[in-house]
């Protein structure tokens, strides 16, 4: 099992006990966390442990033909002429969706999108 620990990157055996990590280590210094008639082991062997989380989701925004896909954009100027092309025949308070921009591609401007891009478009 890798740690992330520096001191001791690689350890043996893990308790858990109410989604918590307990102290990891050695097999026999982890049976001490055991009860046999409770505790569920599980041998993985061979296999990697890693800590950390899992994060699970998915962003269905570009399914949406009315989506405004901003990815790979770099010029400010696009997103406001993005916005005009899903202008047309929209009610004034309707929503649009669109994202995925990266801040990193701004870099001519050193300006992150904000809201000015588009108000022009959609005011009035």
């Amino acid at each position: 099992m890798f740690t992330a620990d520096s001191l001791k990157p690689y350890a043996e055996a893990v308790a858990v006990k109410d989604n918590r990590i307990m102290p990891v280590g050695s097999d026999k210094q982890i049976r001490k966390f055991t009860d046999p008639s409770a505790t569920r082991v599980i041998e993985a062997a061979a296999a990697l442990l890693i800590p950390g989380f899992n994060d699970a989701h998915a962003h269905f925004g570009p399914v949406d033909p009315d989506y405004i896909e901003l990815r790979y954009v770099t010029d400010p100027a696009v997103i406001t002429e993005k916005g005009r092309n899903r202008r047309p025949g929209r009610r004034r308070a309707s929503l649009i969706y669109g994202g995925h921009w990266e801040h990193e591609m701004f870099t001519h401007t050193r300006e992150w999108p904000a809201k000015e891009l588009i108000d022009a478009v959609f005011t009035g």
